[in-house]
């Protein structure tokens, strides 16, 4: 198997077609390891479902964080409804009986009611306001050469109920969004009438039709060839990544984060051709909140800030782009989890850069219309560091990814988007950690295995064992607890290729996730 682009290539020298392959029993467990993890369909998705459509699903809902589509206060529409109910009772009755003309009652109340009912609508007319807006949601993932491969989501709110002609100017792959997808029913309701898509220079959506007040949306995936480069010179010593990070692209980068596992340091702004030094310290591994989404670590803070307006809809945006593309299975959690290490020290799992862009491509627009047009662009750029050549070495958890082997009777993994999260209710779990390729001739000594809760309900940790590749046998830890569990004397516990398996057992339902992480000490 190799990596190419952002994907694998896997070379078999047999025709899996052809017998004595197709007879063989281990056929079904061939094919879930070769595929596993980070296929198209994993364990935790039906696979008549696709799993591009659900995840890009879940981008209408932050599509639809405008002004325009929040609905009214429920204290505005009780005061809006006790200002009625005192006009058309005691307001309109004593009135009447200071003019001596109650009977006139049976046509002022119909009269109140038409005059509010108009001015409610007309109130709602003005705060939904009378403008077409499109927004642009666009996940930028930057390649090495300087190509990027570009996921556009677009919305398109109108104020009267009509149909629309969009021109995409890319060349880009243009398919229907839903929030809630269903491969057996209609790819797209929007006020009626059929939606076109046409692929070519520019592509086209034809018949987009949208409800008054509402949001019709729609997605376009291309490559831009030449959208320019993210660099880093990074070393790891001392438990920290140090070293500085250049951004070679025209564009300009705001609220930057370097992430890597669950860890990141804040880069703030970061113009064309800027150079800013970075430290991202590694080394508080068993501190973290573990189950806790990357996305919430990073904006959480942000996205909880409370004003006048309640909580930031910037934020809350940013926060919700970065969950898809960090927490919910992407292509990028996959791809970090998976991708081997380099000659020169590779791509660690999930090092990354992030950053916000201005505007992203494609260029859209919408026939014989002038849209007041709104985008907000996610950056992420895969990134590689070096390790130490020689000497002691000290590998903190979050530096060597990990998978789930072999799932229990009763649980499953705590999420898509990490590899080494366990929810365990009866039977055991198997878990396979992947020590880098360049540190094969590492003579490890001692192996941290790091266990964590998001405290559902262990109090302690249940029986763990770590595989013995020499003796061929699982060794118990003695007593294990939650936090970091030392392994001394662990040399026959790492393969000739670097692999470390441990395996989580219990007989008792007691709920919650149980996350892992693992380091390790030694010398090359």
């Amino acid at each position: 198997e190799r990596a190419v682009g952002a994907g694998f290539v896997d070379f078999v020298a047999l025709d899996l077609a052809a017998s004595p392959f197709d007879a063989w029993t281990g056929t079904t467990a061939f094919w879930e390891r070769l595929l596993s993890s980070g296929a198209a369909y994993p364990e935790w998705l039906p696979p008549d479902m696709s799993a591009r459509q659900m995840k890009a699903g879940q981008m209408t809902y932050a599509l639809s964080r405008l002004p325009t589509l929040e609905l009214p206060s429920i204290r505005g529409l009780g005061l809006l409804l006790i200002f009625y109910v005192v006009l058309v009772g005691p307001v309109n009755y004593l009135v009447l009986r200071w003019q001596k003309r109650l009977h006139w009652a049976w046509v002022s109340v119909p009269l109140i009611t038409v005059v509010f009912s108009a001015g409610a609508f007309g109130l709602g007319y003005a705060l939904r306001g009378t403008d077409l807006i499109l927004n642009k949601i666009a996940v930028i993932q930057l390649g090495s050469d300087g190509a990027a491969n570009v996921t556009s989501y677009l919305g398109l709110f109108s104020p009267a109920r009509q149909s629309y002609e969009i021109e995409v100017r890319d060349r880009g792959l243009l398919s229907p969004l839903t929030p809630d997808y269903n491969p057996w029913g209609p790819s797209n309701a929007g006020a009626g009438g059929e939606i076109v898509f046409v692929q070519g220079e520019p592509s086209l959506v034809r018949g987009l039709a949208v409800n008054q007040w509402s949001m019709q949306t729609f997605m376009t995936e291309g490559i831009q060839s030449d959208f320019g480069k993210i660099g880093a010179d990074l070393k790891f010593e001392d438990e920290a990544l140090t070293g500085t990070v250049h951004n070679q692209t025209p564009h300009t980068l705001k609220d930057s984060v370097l992430i890597m596992g669950n860890h990141f340091v804040r880069l703030d702004e970061l113009g064309p051709g800027q150079e800013v030094a970075v430290t991202l310290e590694l080394s508080n591994s068993t501190d973290r909140d573990f189950g806790q989404p990357l996305s919430y670590l990073i904006y959480g803070d942000q996205f909880m800030q409370s004003g006048p307006g309640g909580r930031p809809r910037e934020a809350e945006v940013k926060r919700m782009v970065a969950e898809n593309v960090l927490d919910q299975g992407s292509g990028f959690s996959q791809m970090s989890s998976r991708v081997p290490w380099g000659a020169e020290g590779g791509i660690s799992r999930g090092l990354a850069l992030l950053g916000w862009l201005d505007d992203a491509p494609p260029d859209v627009s919408v026939a014989g219309r002038s849209p007041g047009q709104q985008t907000t662009a996610l950056l992420y750029a895969p990134l590689t560091f070096h390790l130490p050549v020689k000497g002691d070495l000290s590998l903190p958890p979050s530096l060597i990814p990990g998978t789930l082997l072999e799932l229990p009777i009763e649980g499953g993994p705590c999420g898509p988007s990490n590899g080494t999260s366990i929810w365990l209710g009866r039977g055991e779990a198997v878990f396979e950690f992947q020590m880098p390729e360049d540190m094969r001739d590492v003579q490890v000594e001692e192996i941290k295995l790091i266990i964590g809760t998001d405290g559902g309900g262990w109090w302690q940790p249940p029986d763990t064992a770590v595989y013995d590749w020499v003796s061929g046998t699982w060794v118990a830890l003695s007593d294990p607890v939650m936090g970091t569990n030392v392994i001394p004397d662990a040399a026959n516990l790492v393969s000739q290729d670097g692999r470390v398996q441990v395996r989580l057992s219990s007989e008792n339902n007691q709920g919650g996730c149980l996350y892992l992480d693992l380091g390790l000490e030694g010398k090359r």
